[in-house]
C-alpha cells in the first residue's frame, strides 16, 4: 500500500475516531454505570443513572454529542520503524475542525493568554500528541481522548520527600494529598469523573502519566502491581465517601442518596456538628481566637440558635421515635435534619417527607429561621427572628402603657428604632415577595404542599422541600418560567432581597448614567 493510500486510511480513521469519542463513551465506563444502576436501591438515584444510560443510547442513535463540551483533545500514538505518519498532526487538526463545523464539538479552545478563539478547536498546543515508539510494530495505533482543561478541574502537583510521602506510615502523606485534591475539586467536574495519579520523574513526566491513566487505561481494570492495586482501591473507596462539605451553603450531596448513602452514625454525627458549626456567626470564632470567651458566652444570638436546635431536635426525636424504635437512632436522624435545614445545607439521611406532620412542620419553620448573621446559612437569620419577636412584644407593651419608654435590646444593648424598623421592613418585603412568588407558582397546578415547600426551599436556599420536591424528588416537573422564578428567589434569598430588587428600580440605573456623564464632562 502506497503512502497516499495510508494517509487516506489514517485520515478516515482519525475522523471516525473523533466522532466516536464525542458521541459515545467507552465500554468500561458504560459498564460501570450499568452496574451502579443494578446495585442502586434509591429510586431517585436509579432514575438519574437510568437517564444517563438512556442519554448515551439517544446520543448514539441520533448521532449527537454526549456532552456539549467534551474538553481538550489528546492523542496517544504508537508506531514502528517504518510507519511513522509524518502528517498526523494536520490530519487530527483537520478532523477536529471538521467535527466542530458539523456541530459535534463546541468551539471552546482559546488562546491561553489573549483568549482569542479560532472557532474550530485548533490553535496553540492543539492537537496534543503523545508519541510512543515500539520497535517492530507493523501498524499505527492511536487513542483520542477528550479531557476537561478549564476551571472545573482540580489539578494539583506536589514534590514529596520520604517524610511527606509517608513511606513509614502506609503512604499517609500521599493519601492525604490525593484526598485534599479531590475535596478542593468538589463538585466542579461533571460525573462520572476519574482521577489520574502520576508518580515518578519530574513534574512534566508525572503529569503525563496521570493524563495517560485517565485517557488510555480502562476504568475497570486492576493494577498489575499489588501495592499500587491496594492503594488505588483504598483511594477509590475514600474518594467515593467524600462530598461531605459541611459548610451550610445550600444544595445536595455528591451522592444521589445524599448522606444516607453511607448509612453511618459516625458520619451523620460528625457532619451534623460540622453543619451546625457553620451556622454560627463567624465573628464568634474570631472572639475565640482572641480569647474573648466571655463575649462568646454572652452572645444572645448564639444561645437562641442553640436553643432552637435543641428544642427542635428533642421534640422531633420524640415525634418520630415510633418509626425507628431506639431513642438514639431517633435523636441521630432528628439532629442531622435539624442541623441540615437550619443551616440551609440541604443534606438528608432519611426521607423526612415520610415523617409525621409535627416533625415536618418544625423543619419547614426552620427553613425560614436559617443560621446566624455572619454565617454561611441562608433564611431570615436568627438575629432578625429574635428582633421581630422582641419588637412584637415591645409594641404590645406600648399598647398597654402608651407612655412607657421601651426599647428592643439585643446582645445587651438597646437597638436604635431605625434598625428595628429596618428589620421589620425587610420582613415585610420578604413576605410580599414570598406571596407573589407563591401565587405565580400555583399556576403550575401542583399540590399546595409541594408548591409551598418548593418556594420555601428556594427562597431560603435549603435544597429539598416536601412532596414532589422532597429528599427523593426534584424540581424537574416545574415549567421553565417557574424555574426562572425560583432561580430569582434563590438569588434574592442568598444575596439579600433589597439589592436584588434595586436592580429593577429605574432610578438606580438613571443615577449610574448621571454619574458616568459627570465623570466624562
Amino acid at each position: 500500500m502506497n503512502q497516499n493510500q495510508n494517509e487516506k486510511l489514517i485520515r478516515q480513521a482519525v475522523h471516525d475516531t473523533v466522532i466516536r469519542a464525542v458521541t459515545e463513551i467507552s465500554a468500561d465506563v458504560k459498564g460501570l454505570l450499568e452496574d451502579a444502576l443494578l446495585r442502586e436501591t434509591n429510586e431517585t438515584a436509579r432514575s438519574m443513572l437510568g437517564s444517563m444510560i438512556e442519554n448515551l443510547a439517544v446520543a448514539k442513535s441520533m448521532d449527537k454529542a454526549v456532552c456539549q463540551s467534551p474538553g481538550y483533545p489528546t492523542t496517544w500514538l504508537s508506531y514502528g520503524e517504518d510507519n511513522f505518519p509524518q502528517y498526523i498532526s494536520s490530519v487530527i487538526a483537520d478532523a477536529l475542525a471538521e467535527a466542530t463545523g458539523k456541530g459535534y464539538l463546541r468551539p471552546s479552545i482559546v488562546d491561553p493568554l489573549t483568549r482569542e478563539n479560532p472557532g474550530n478547536n485548533t490553535g496553540k498546543g492543539v492537537p496534543n500528541i503523545e508519541y510512543q515508539f515500539h520497535p517492530g510494530q507493523k501498524y499505527v495505533d492511536f487513542i483520542i481522548s477528550f479531557k476537561g482543561c478549564g476551571a472545573e478541574l482540580g489539578n494539583a502537583m506536589k514534590i514529596m520527600t520520604t517524610a511527606t510521602l509517608g513511606l513509614d506510615k502506609d503512604y499517609q502523606g500521599l493519601k492525604r494529598f490525593v484526598l485534599e485534591t479531590a475535596v478542593n475539586a468538589g463538585g466542579k467536574p461533571c460525573p462520572p469523573f476519574g482521577i489520574g495519579i502520576g508518580i515518578g520523574g519530574q513534574m512534566d513526566i508525572a503529569s503525563k502519566i496521570s493524563r495517560e491513566a485517565i485517557s488510555a487505561r480502562r476504568w475497570d481494570d486492576v493494577n498489575e502491581d499489588p501495592l499500587l492495586a491496594r492503594l488505588e482501591k483504598e483511594l477509590k473507596d475514600a474518594i467515593n465517601s467524600l462530598g461531605l462539605g459541611a459548610a451550610g451553603t445550600g444544595g445536595f450531596s455528591s451522592r444521589n442518596a445524599s448522606v444516607g448513602a453511607y448509612n453511618s452514625a459516625y458520619i451523620d454525627v460528625v457532619t451534623g456538628i460540622g453543619m451546625l458549626a457553620f451556622g454560627i456567626n463567624f465573628n464568634l470564632y474570631y472572639f475565640l481566637l482572641m480569647r474573648r470567651f466571655r463575649d462568646v458566652a454572652k452572645s444572645e444570638e448564639l444561645w437562641a440558635y442553640l436553643g432552637i436546635v435543641a428544642f427542635s431536635t428533642v421534640t422531633i426525636a420524640a415525634n418520630i421515635r415510633h418509626l425507628y424504635g431506639a431513642v438514639g437512632t431517633s435523636l441521630r436522624h432528628a439532629f442531622f435534619q435539624v442541623s441540615s435545614i437550619i443551616t440551609t445545607t440541604g443534606y438528608a439521611t432519611v426521607d423526612f417527607d415520610q415523617w409525621p406532620g409535627y416533625a415536618k412542620t418544625v423543619l419547614v419553620l426552620l427553613m425560614f429561621v436559617g443560621g446566624c448573621a455572619g454565617s454561611t446559612g441562608g433564611g431570615l437569620k436568627v438575629t432578625r427572628v429574635v428582633t421581630l419577636v422582641k419588637a412584637a412584644f415591645m409594641d404590645m407593651r406600648k399598647m398597654i402603657h402608651p407612655n412607657a419608654v421601651v426599647n428592643v435590646r439585643m446582645e445587651g444593648r438597646a437597638m436604635p428604632e431605625k434598625q428595628v424598623r429596618g428589620v421589620q421592613a425587610y420582613f415585610s418585603v420578604y413576605m410580599l415577595l414570598y406571596a407573589v412568588s407563591w401565587l405565580l407558582l400555583s399556576l403550575n397546578g401542583f399540590d399546595l404542599l409541594s408548591t409551598f415547600t418548593a418556594l420555601s426551599a428556594c427562597i431560603n436556599n435549603i435544597g429539598p422541600g416536601l412532596g414532589m420536591v422532597g429528599p427523593t424528588g426534584n424540581f424537574s416537573a416545574f415549567a421553565p418560567w417557574a424555574k426562572l422564578l425560583l432561580s430569582f428567589d434563590m438569588l434574592a434569598g442568598r444575596l439579600e432581597i433589597f439589592p436584588m430588587l434595586l436592580l429593577f428600580v429605574p432610578s438606580t440605573w438613571r443615577g449610574n448614567r448621571l454619574r458616568r456623564w459627570e465623570r466624562r464632562n
